[in-house]
Parts: C-alpha cells; structure tokens; sequence
C-alpha cells in the first residue's frame, strides 16, 4: 500500500509513502552518470545521474522512487491485482518491472519525453534473481510541469495524463478518476444552505455552521486504496502554490502525513503495515528528504554529491531512529542585574 503526490509551486515537489508491513533496511543510493545498469532485454542510451530510495544487491540499485539530475522523477506502486507481465516482444523495449525505473531515468529528462518512450515498453516478469520474485507495480512520473501514470495491464502499458498529481494502489487509475467524481462537491469553503433554498425568505431554516471545515464532509477516512486516493487528491487539488522550498516540503509531508499508515490499523497476518518512509524530493535542485516511521525528523540528501563520485553506486544510510533535537539553552537576566 503507498501513495504518492507532486506538488507544485515554486520549487515544486515530488514524494510518496511506502507502506509495508515489513522493510529491507533501505537506503539512499546515488548512480552518477553513464552507470552501465546492464539491462536483461535492452540497451540505454544517455545515462543520467540519479537519486532515490531503495536496496543495493550485488552492486546494483534496485530503486523504489528516484529523481534525476534533468528533475524527472518516477515512484514504484504496489499494483498486484491488475499488473500484468508479458514474455519479450520483438520490436519492444522489454523491461523487467526493477529496470523501469533507472530506465526511464537514464533515458529521459522530463514526463514529456518518458510520454514517448512508455508506448513502446513492454515489462517482462524476469526476476532480479531466485529470491526476488517480481513485484507487480503501477508508477507515477513527475517533474515541475505534470505528472502521469503507467501502469502494465492485459492489453499493455497504459499511459494516463494525472491532472490530480495523486497515485494509490489498486483498482487501476481509471476507477480511481470515475470514483472522485462522487466526491466533486467536496470543497475547502463553507457550503452554502442549499436544502431549504426553494423557501420563501421568511420561511429559511436557521441552519448554521457548526465548526470550520464543513465543505469537507464526507471524504473517506479508511485506508483503503481509494479512499486514500480521494482524501491525498482533495488535500493536494486545495493546497496553495508554496514559494519556498520548506513550505512546499512541509506541506507535501502533512499532505502524505494525511494518508499515512498507523501501526496497529492495518492487520497482515501476525505483522501491522505500517508507513515504513516517506521521502520528498525538489524536482528543481534533486534534494532528496526522507523521514521514517521511527524517525518523522527530516534527513536531506543531495544528487550533485553522488553525481560527482566514482562510476559506482554511493549508499547512504536512512536514520531509521527518533532524532530529537534539543533547544538551546538562553541566558536569563534578572530584573537585579539589569538596574545595576
């Protein structure tokens, strides 16, 4: 279960949450440019620098969500119902589902040119080795601009324009966008008294607002896949353009904060899914910002560092315990002191 949210503005910005009931112990990876990603099926041509969260295994990034130095961003989605695999295709870009991502990003500089390119991929269910199976996903792409979904379905890879810069789980994205329609009353004002509005004027009911925050009434609550969706769209779709990069990361983070998973509120088997990360990248510099469940305190991480190392991949740790910062002390003067 994950969500994941672009948020415009200047700068504008691109995150999601990750929600397990488990975690490999992930990290920070940097690939500089020209990474030879050795593709099963295919050969990439421009290899730009990238940076995002997941593992390493054997030398090799296996991204969950990541950005390049072009701001081209792509996040990984559990799909497991409805994400279909096919055998090589003549003619296709044939992709295993990890290698979409530094695919994508190796190749394209923004959601424009990835628009071009996904038609024509076609993912394969090749494993990254015996003890991997290959996850099902759906994904979203982001840069300052727009925002997009691909997901791999029985008739191929469908490609959705994402005007609500929102992406959840399952159902596929088109029941998703049929379903906010129900919620299109939904409003950030005060609703007008519409029930009695056919009364003449001496007859109006006294109907007052109770609290703030009535325009509201019913979005979903749950965790479910839709209901995230429509909650995650009506907070993004009200948010105000942000002017600064700390406004426009702490309104994503309380955007996916809205969304999150509690451990305790959702049961899978003998574990608790929780929201194991939330990362948050500026699609204008590649700063990257992750905070864990364990740890809401925000670590930043910089493209232009690992852009700059070797031809190998740089790993930096995630801070996965609480970080609590303490105030500095102030001086005190009493009133004796200042008559003095």
């Amino acid at each position: 279960m994950c969500t994941a949210i672009r948020l415009h503005g200047e700068p504008a910005f691109f995150g999601r949450n990750l929600d397990l009931e488990y975690h490999y112990n992930e990290e920070v990876i940097a690939t500089p440019c020209g990474f030879d990603f050795n593709f099963r099926h295919t050969v990439a041509h421009g290899g730009y620098s990238m940076l995002g969260v997941g593992i390493q295994l054997c030398g090799y990034p296996l991204y969950y969500d990541a950005v390049n130095e072009h701001g081209l961003a792509v996040a990984g989605l559990n799909f497991v119902s409805s994400a279909r695999y096919r055998p090589p295709i003549n003619g296709m870009i044939n992709l295993a589902a990890f290698e979409l991502i530094p695919y994508l990003l190796s190749c394209c500089k923004s959601v424009a040119e990835a628009k071009e390119v996904l038609p024509r991929v076609n993912l394969t269910a090749d494993k990254f080795n015996s003890q991997l199976d290959a996850a099902r996903l759906h994904f979203m792409l982001a840069d300052k601009n727009c925002s997009l979904v691909a997901e791999p379905l029985d008739c191929g890879m469908r490609i959705y324009d994402n005007p609500y810069d929102v992406l959840t789980n399952e159902p596929p994205f088109d029941f998703h966008t049929q379903n906010l329609t129900l919620f299109r009353g939904m409003s950030a004002e005060e609703p007008d008294v519409r029930i009695c509005e056919s009364y003449p004027e001496r007859e109006r009911l006294p109907l007052y607002p109770l609290s703030r925050g009535l325009g509201g009434i019913g979005i979903p609550g749950d965790l479910s896949s839709p209901s995230r969706f429509i909650r995650a769209a009506f907070g993004r779709l009200c948010s105000p353009k942000s002017k600064s990069e700390s406004g426009a990361l702490s309104q994503l983070l309380h955007l996916l904060g809205s969304v999150a998973h509690v451990e305790g509120c959702v049961r899978v088997g003998d574990s608790f899914e929780k929201t194991v990360y939330t990362s948050a990248v500026n699609l204008n510099t590649g700063t990257y910002f992750v905070t864990t469940y364990g740890n809401p305190r925000p670590t930043a991480y910089h493209l232009s560092e690992g852009a700059s190392a070797s031809r190998g991949i740089t790993c930096y740790p995630i801070h996965w315990d609480m970080d609590i910062r303490e105030p500095r002390r102030s001086v005190c003067i009493s009133t004796d002191d200042e008559h003095r």
